[in-house]
């Protein structure tokens, strides 16, 4: 009998944070390039739990992964795993400042490339300056799309 082993990550712990000012930071699209960092509630620690869907599997005693994954807090109380969804960014820790249009722009066009494999497909529109539209956000104006010539030849 074959079997399929499939991963998930179990929530084992949480630690808040010790030092007020951390923040998570999602990219979100709200007339144009945009942001919004939320207060950090703290860390998950994860562990990665493998099961076997055939009864045949034999029982695995190798200790299980873990991970630390930032942590925010919902509207209904309820911490959960910040890094779920297409729209996190990354996390500030304390008197961090926030990201400048540039680094967003940056962050933008490397989630286009890495989702669409649009390297060369990005360079060509660069180069013949045609509109830019990242991945389901904005289309870029023409002097963003020429900031983003130059950080991208740097």
């Amino acid at each position: 009998m074959k079997s399929v082993t499939e991963l998930d990550w179990v929530t084992v712990d949480f630690r808040a944070v010790g030092e007020p000012g951390w923040r998570v930071v999602y990219l979100v699209d709200l007339d144009g390039l945009r942001f919004k960092a939320w207060p950090l509630a703290g860390w998950l620690i994860q562990e990665q739990d493998t099961y076997h869907r055939d009864i045949d599997a034999p029982a695995t005693t190798t200790r299980p992964l873990r991970r630390v994954v930032p942590a925010h807090c919902n509207g209904l109380g309820e911490v959960r795993d910040a890094t779920k969804g297409d729209t996190f960014w990354l996390v500030l820790r304390p008197g961090e400042p926030e990201p400048t249009a540039e680094r967003q722009l940056i962050a933008r066009a490397e989630r286009c490339l890495l989702s669409e494999g649009l390297t060369a497909a990005l360079r060509d529109k660069l180069d013949a300056r045609q509109p830019i539209r990242l991945g389901q956000g904005p289309t870029l104006s023409p002097k963003q799309t020429d900031r983003l010539r130059e950080l991208l030849t740097q």
